[in-house]
Formats: C-alpha cells, sequence, structure tokens
C-alpha cells in the first residue's frame, strides 16, 4: 500500500495546505498490488477533487 500510495501522490494537487492522510487496508483476504493500486488512484483523485472543490468555495 505504501508504495501504490507513493507512485500516485501526484494525483494531489499542489496547493499550499499541508495533508495529513491515512490510509488503512482492513481486509481478511490478500489483494493483488494492480488491484490495490487502482483503489488508491481512486482514492487520492477523490481527495484531490474534493481539495479542488473546496478551493473554488
Amino acid at each position: 500500500m505504501r508504495e501504490a500510495y507513493r507512485i500516485n501522490k501526484h494525483l494531489l494537487s499542489n496547493s499550499s495546505k499541508q495533508l495529513f492522510i491515512g490510509l488503512l487496508y482492513v481486509s481478511s483476504e490478500t489483494m493483488d498490488f494492480a488491484t490495490l493500486e487502482g483503489k488508491t488512484k481512486k482514492v487520492l483523485e477523490r481527495i484531490n477533487s474534493e481539495i479542488i472543490r473546496q478551493l473554488n468555495e
């Protein structure tokens, strides 16, 4: 999960705000990296769109 974030952290906008993000993996089954990376991207894109929305208010 750490690697998926490291590779895709560029998806967050470069705002002047400092972000503290915690990602938790809670499952009894192991997930392959491609699936985990896709889900991580989706979360980061959603966070980014919320940041942009708040900056435009």
